[in-house]
């Protein structure tokens, strides 16, 4: 059945009841995590017509977890609101400061099979492990999401980047060349994914204001600047990257995606943007050999900027 847009009325009472201080789905919390604004994002391209299943590709959410959001909304009596306000509390870290610092250095020095791990590029999963073999503290999801953050290996999704910078454009690329890799992943029994690099920056803890992103910033556990994170990642959030220092290379990028081939059983639709590297003569010619086990599709709407 196609998406029927909502109705004015209902998108007026929705977006009101969206507000930061009014957000019944996520009650009593202080802070907004990547998750709240990724869904809260995804329902306002709702409210601006857009179809939800791009909605939620574009940001990064379920479908599901989408549609039970915008349910939610449409439900709640008007003029409700939750408050968001409670009592400061203290600091309850885990992980102490001495800790954190020499966990984000074991992540940096390389990769988590050169330490003795089984995963050979860094995950949610293999950080983990890292923290409870170090400290002996198996860290809850959300508490594991928040030292990602502080810790610089939450990055953002490039085509939420770019669709940040230029949204008309990037709506029309998910329009009419996303679907049709979606339809190539689909019929492969692939998975579709995202090429990235972005310096090791740490994202803003704390409380931020309405309508903004944190911000990134220098952290004291690294030199600002000195670090880059290389990383593929899924349309759901999951990431898989590494840390590395200096220029980045076409030897760089070939051990990265063999990394990544090596515990990935299908095959790989990887989304690209037109960086001059991977046209050199080591990267094509490692491409070639590969051909069976990965596809790569330049993100074209770059391209399209340059023209």
């Amino acid at each position: 059945m196609p998406w029927k847009p909502i109705p004015l009325e209902a998108r007026e009472r929705m977006e009101r009841m969206m507000l930061p201080s009014n957000r019944p789905y996520r009650a009593g919390m202080a802070d907004e995590t990547l998750l709240d604004r990724a869904l809260r994002m995804a329902m306002h391209e709702v409210l601006d017509g857009a179809e939800p299943s791009l909605a939620a590709a574009l940001h990064g959410v379920a479908l599901p977890d989408l549609m039970k959001s915008l349910n939610r909304f449409a439900l709640q009596p008007d003029g409700v609101t939750v408050s968001r306000k409670r009592e400061r509390q203290p600091d309850r870290r885990k992980l102490n400061p001495e800790q954190e610092a020499a966990i984000h250095a074991l992540i940096r020095s390389g990769t988590p099979d050169m330490i003795g791990g089984s995963e050979r590029l860094w995950s949610r999963e293999s950080v983990r492990w890292l923290v409870a073999r170090e400290t002996g503290q198996l860290l809850p999801e959300r508490t594991l999401s928040s030292y990602l953050e502080r810790w610089g290996f939450a990055p953002d999704k490039p085509m939420r980047v770019m669709a940040a910078k230029h949204p008309m454009r990037m709506r029309e690329w998910l329009k009419r060349d996303y679907p049709v890799i979606a339809m190539l992943a689909r019929e492969a029994d692939g998975r579709v994914g995202w090429w990235g690099r972005a310096p090791l920056l740490a994202r803003q803890q704390g409380k931020i204001a309405p309508g903004t992103k944190p911000a990134l910033i220098g952290s004291p556990l690294w030199e600002a600047g000195r670090f880059n994170l290389l990383f593929i990642i899924g349309n759901r959030g999951h990431a898989r990257w590494r840390v590395h220092e200096g220029a980045h290379t076409a030897a760089l990028a070939i051990d990265l995606l063999q990394r990544f081939l090596a515990e990935e059983p299908r095959k790989l639709f990887l989304i690209m943007p037109s960086d001059p590297l991977f046209a050199t003569p080591e990267f094509v010619s490692w491409a070639l050999k590969h051909k069976e086990r990965i596809s790569f599709h330049l993100f074209q709407h770059e391209a399209s900027m340059r023209r």
